[in-house]
């Protein structure tokens, strides 16, 4: 009994209820869906930072580790922007002998050795100015001022920006083996004879000072610029080592009973004469060969000499043995003549006599004619 309009009004109003409650509906679903996939993200979220605290823990145990064994092995150091110690290990307290206190807020003056140049420190921060590595070895002061010598890495630590914020000092304490090496360097360069270390492949690594009182290099990197190998400096002689053979090292090591001479030009070009011996070493894990040059100039002058004058002696008996052949010759020949006239038995007896005399003679003049010839390699055996 409803007017018209109004049950339209009524089917308009229920229409939009059952719109709205599809809608509600929907968004119901919509929210049970997001809620379900919110709990999920947590939960993964929640799963990631467990690992991701599991393995910072895990890293900074290694980075500990890391720290630890560098504390036990380095000298370990960091500066501020100005160069001031900022940290100290124990190790860098150990070796200076200053205690943490004295360390603490001083610059590394406090441990600078006399000997070293400015242009050392000059090259380390210009290296750090670029941000890069810098690397060196050289002495520094202990408290009690001795030396020690370490080997130390400079590294420039940046932040976000890029901007140098400080420096980590890493130091490897050398002393030990730059004092054997200085004793080592004692003795050799005390030594009469050159002694040069050899690499194949690199040549000359190291000699003794004997070498450039002999030769006239100023160092051994002024050598190395001027030459591939001291071969080169061999001058070409019958009876010597050729300077055509890089690896005439090697042809002395395996001939060690033969005696291998060199002839080289002095610094005052003059020639000496050198007996080489050459031994084959392994240092820090690689095969190199030490050779011997002894200056046997002297010796070589007095063998020449020697043989010259034997040469002499040998050239005057055979000069001389035909010489008083020549004589003899003759006093044979008018003894034959002399035996052959009207002789008393006392006359035929003095030939006789002088006859004897001048066989006996004569054998001692071939004689010496044979060992002239034996000197000289001309004798011939039957």
């Amino acid at each position: 009994d409803l007017p018209e309009s109004f049950i339209t009004l009524l089917d308009e109003v229920s229409a939009t209820y059952d719109f709205y409650d599809k809608d509600k509906k929907l968004l119901e679903n919509t929210l049970q869906m997001n809620n379900e996939e919110l709990e999920l993200v947590l939960r993964e979220k929640e799963n990631l930072l467990r690992l991701t605290s599991q393995e910072n823990i895990e890293q900074n145990w290694i980075l500990e580790q890391y720290k630890n064994v560098i504390d036990k092995t380095l000298i370990v150091s960091i500066t501020d922007i100005r160069g001031m110690i900022t940290y100290v290990n124990d190790n860098f307290v150990n070796v200076s002998g200053f205690s943490r206190n004295e360390l603490i807020g001083k610059s590394h003056n406090i441990i600078r050795h006399p000997r070293n140049s400015p242009q050392l420190f000059e090259d380390m921060w210009r290296t750090l100015g670029l941000k890069s590595i810098w690397s060196g070895m050289f002495p520094n002061l202990r408290k009690d001022g001795s030396t020690y010598y370490v080997r130390a890495t400079i590294v420039p630590i940046l932040n976000s920006n890029g901007e140098i914020i400080e420096f980590l000092a890493l130091r490897e304490d050398v002393t030990e083996q730059i004092l054997a090496h200085e004793r080592i360097s004692t003795i050799l360069n005390n030594q009469d004879s050159i002694v040069i270390l050899i690499q194949e492949g690199k040549g000359i690594i190291d000699t003794n000072e004997k070498f450039f009182a002999m030769f006239d290099y100023e160092s051994l990197d002024d050598f190395i610029q001027k030459h591939q190998n001291i071969c080169e400096l061999f001058v070409e002689k019958e009876g010597y080592l050729s300077s055509d053979d890089p690896f005439w090292f090697k042809k002395i090591l395996s001939h060690p009973e033969e005696t291998h001479l060199v002839v080289m030009m002095d610094r005052y070009s003059n020639e000496r004469a050198f007996s080489i011996k050459v031994s084959r070493v392994e240092l820090e894990h690689t095969m190199q060969y030490l050779a011997t040059f002894v200056d046997t100039t002297e010796l070589q002058y007095t063998k020449l000499a020697a043989q010259e004058a034997e040469k002499a002696k040998s050239t005057f008996l055979a000069n001389m043995s035909h010489e008083i052949r020549t004589p003899l010759n003759g006093i044979m020949g008018f003894l034959q003549i002399l035996n052959q006239t009207q002789l008393t038995q006392q006359q035929k007896k003095y030939v006789g006599y002088m006859n004897s005399s001048v066989d006996t003679l004569l054998e001692i003049v071939n004689d010496i004619l044979d060992f002239s010839k034996l000197e000289s390699g001309k004798v011939e055996c039957e």
